[in-house]
């Protein structure tokens, strides 16, 4: 078996550095640029979370005349639990699928479809 020969003049100890010297920019890491925040993006969001309580409110003056037209008592003073009931329906929904937020939950799918049937 030939052996080869090599002649090394470095000494090789753990002071030696690993990597060649001569490209000494390169060893130095960048600072990572920072990534600007998606303004647009939130201020739909907020826009969103602004309106969605808004909407709901809106509801409220609506529900007890539906509810005085479906003629579901004849009478007025139980308007108001019949109101009730409707209101705390999607209440109960929309706190549901907020607590429900993995896809594919069949779950809040079937409560929603019972609080609206409900309702």
């Amino acid at each position: 078996m030939a052996s080869a020969n090599i002649t090394n003049d470095t000494n090789y100890d753990e002071t030696c550095p690993l990597l060649c010297t001569s490209n000494v920019e390169a060893q130095i890491a960048e600072k990572p640029k920072p990534t600007p925040l998606p303004k647009g993006q939130l201020a739909v969001l907020c826009t969103v979370r602004i309106v969605d309580p808004i909407a709901f409110t809106q509801l409220f003056p609506y529900v007890n005349e539906f509810m005085n037209d479906l003629h579901l008592t004849d009478d007025p003073s139980k308007i108001g639990f019949y109101s009730g009931l409707v209101v705390g329906h999607i209440a109960c929904n929309g706190v549901t699928t907020i607590l429900i937020d993995k896809p594919g939950e069949h779950l809040c799918y079937i409560s929603v479809v019972f609080h609206l049937s409900v309702g």
